[in-house]
C-alpha cells in the first residue's frame, strides 16, 4: 500500500512464459505489458493483494499476445475490480485500439466506461504529468515495438519489452 514518502518501486508480476510489469511512485501505479489473455485475473489478485485500487496508466511495448491481450482482460476486469479507476491505456497500434474497444464494448463504436483512455503513441513522450514522465522509443524488435523510458523521483527506469538491438536504445538514454 501507499506511503507519504516519495519512492520508486518495480514489481515484476508472475504472468507465467510473459510480461507483466507495475511501476509504483508516489502512489501513482502503471502496468508495462500485461501478459496472455488468461493472466488478467492474476494481475487483478496481485494487485488487489498489494492494495493497489487504482491504475494511471497502461502500456504495451509491441504487438505480440504476450504483452498486449492481458491488457485486455485486465482492462475488461478492472471494470468489476477497479470501477473507480480510470486507467489510460497506451497502445503501438490502431488495430490494437480498436480490437480492445470491440472486446470491452461489443462494437468498435461502443462506448468505454466514463474514464478509460485507449490512446495509439508513437515515439516521443506519451505520458507528463509532473511526477512521472514516460517516453516510448522506437526498437528494432518488430513493426509498433517500443522501449519505454520511465522517469521519476530522478531516477530513470527503462523496460525494453522483447527487444533486439539493445545498443540502438540504450546509448541515448
Amino acid at each position: 500500500a501507499v506511503t507519504d514518502s516519495a519512492y520508486l518501486s518495480v514489481h515484476y508480476i508472475d504472468v507465467g512464459q510473459a510480461d507483466c510489469m507495475l511501476l509504483e511512485c508516489n502512489g501513482k501505479y502503471a502496468i508495462i505489458d500485461g501478459g496472455y489473455d488468461t493472466t488478467g485475473f492474476a494481475v487483478v489478485e496481485y494487485l488487489r493483494d498489494h492494495g493497489v485500487e487504482w491504475i494511471e496508466l497502461m502500456v504495451a511495448t509491441h504487438p505480440h499476445g504476450d504483452h498486449t491481450n492481458g491488457l485486455i482482460s485486465f482492462v475488461d476486469l478492472a471494470n468489476w475490480y477497479f470501477r473507480t479507476s480510470e486507467p489510460q491505456v497506451y497502445l503501438p497500434d490502431i488495430s490494437l485500439v480498436t480490437g480492445m474497444k470491440a472486446w470491452l464494448t461489443g462494437s468498435e463504436s461502443g462506448d468505454l466506461r466514463d474514464g478509460i483512455g485507449l490512446h495509439v503513441y508513437e515515439a516521443g513522450v506519451i505520458y507528463d504529468d509532473g511526477f512521472v514522465k514516460v517516453t516510448a522509443i522506437a526498437t528494432q524488435h518488430c513493426h509498433h515495438a517500443h522501449a519505454f523510458l520511465f522517469e521519476a523521483e530522478g531516477k530513470k527506469l527503462l523496460f525494453t519489452g522483447d527487444f533486439l538491438h539493445h545498443s540502438t536504445v540504450a546509448g541515448e538514454y
